[in-house]
């Protein structure tokens, strides 16, 4: 099932939304954030309708009400439970914030034993050399061009941008880890879209930090389906840390495994939106519950080539191959529209 939500038109946003959960089938195709897909007849399911959002008085037993809501849509408890494993390709598109060009893009592979917290995203350079950061659970690594790492900021970068990746892609689920301190704040608009609000306090974050990182998380005000969130990221500024805000907004979702995971998501800072965004990111090709050897998800061995290396060598060559014909091309096209005489 592919559950579209038009954030361009966010106005129409929660009768899309109620329209698809109550039928399971919802838009044929939908279009937002400068992506479009239509369903396919092997995606299409039937599902049971959602009931309406009603919240207790009580503030505390709202954000239980809320997330109960939230893994309904999304597909359930015992749906999540099952799923031991998952990966999927990422295509991530970097976007001029001034005229909305687009500037790269750049694609990966993620593997997640989500229920152990073990975490894996590779990419190979343009000789097949592999570029990857692991979470084994504990402690984060990274490799690259074949080299490991072994510097602290290195492997705390690696253990965050893991972390923070898992709970994107697995919200709104990542909300029931035991670490997680959540607080109803009240209604709102989100882009355009009415919303209940929840914040959240995630206290697995980088291990130099004494403050938890922070999430405003937004869900739909009439059936509490997870629709986006505000992550506030400490970054390093002139040799001090100060507080960012990046915000996300989940564009298209499809079943995997009986659970809901996001298709396209958009990211954009304080000084963007949802319709001129920074980044975009695409999901394609899941597998579910595949088997995968443990070396993937522990600490990578110092020298040696990559078990993966010869298996992917040939794919990786042909994609920067055909990546490279794509960029000389559109070079091409900028230089002609450049050097025309205005």
């Amino acid at each position: 099932m592919r559950m579209p939500l038009s954030w361009l038109k966010a106005s129409a946003l929660s009768s899309i939304l109620i329209g698809c959960l109550a039928c399971g089938n919802g838009d044929e195709k939908s279009e937002g954030a400068g992506v479009s897909a239509t369903k396919s007849k092997e995606q299409e399911t039937t599902k049971k309708p959602f009931k309406a959002l009603e919240l207790p008085d009580d503030p505390e037993q709202r954000v239980q009400v809320l997330l109960d809501h939230a893994i309904e849509v999304a597909g359930g408890l015992d749906a999540w439970k099952a799923i031991e494993t998952i990966d999927f390709r990422v295509l991530d598109r970097n976007y001029n914030l001034k005229n909305g060009n687009m500037m790269w893009e750049m694609t990966q592979r993620y593997f997640l034993r989500p229920h152990e917290h073990r975490y894996r995203v590779e990419d190979y350079t343009e000789g097949g050399n592999p570029n990857f950061m692991v979470f084994d659970g504990r402690e984060g690594f990274m490799k690259v061009e074949g080299k490991l790492l072994r510097n602290v900021e290195s492997r705390e970068e690696a253990r965050e941008d893991l972390l923070t990746e898992a709970r994107y892609m697995t919200m709104p689920f990542a909300l029931l880890a035991p670490d997680v301190e959540l607080e109803y704040e009240g209604p709102g608009e989100y882009e355009g879209a009415r919303v209940q609000r929840v914040r959240a306090l995630f206290r697995d974050g980088l291990k130099s930090r004494i403050e938890p990182d922070r999430y405003e998380v937004f869900f739909d005000a009439q059936t509490g389906a997870f629709l986006g969130l505000r992550h506030l990221v400490v970054i390093q500024a002139q040799g001090k840390e100060r507080l960012a805000q990046r915000n996300l907004g989940y564009v298209e979702f499809a079943e995997q495994g009986g659970v809901l995971f996001p298709l396209v998501r958009v990211q954009f800072g304080e000084n963007a939106s949802l319709e001129r965004p920074r980044v975009t990111r695409h999901m394609s090709e899941f597998h579910v519950n595949g088997e995968y050897e443990d070396y993937l998800f522990a600490e990578p061995s110092e020298g040696g080539e990559d078990p993966f290396y010869r298996a992917n060598l040939a794919r990786v060559k042909a994609e920067h191959k055909a990546r490279r014909a794509k960029q000389d091309a559109a070079d091409l096209e900028q230089d002609a529209k450049e050097s025309r005489p205005k």
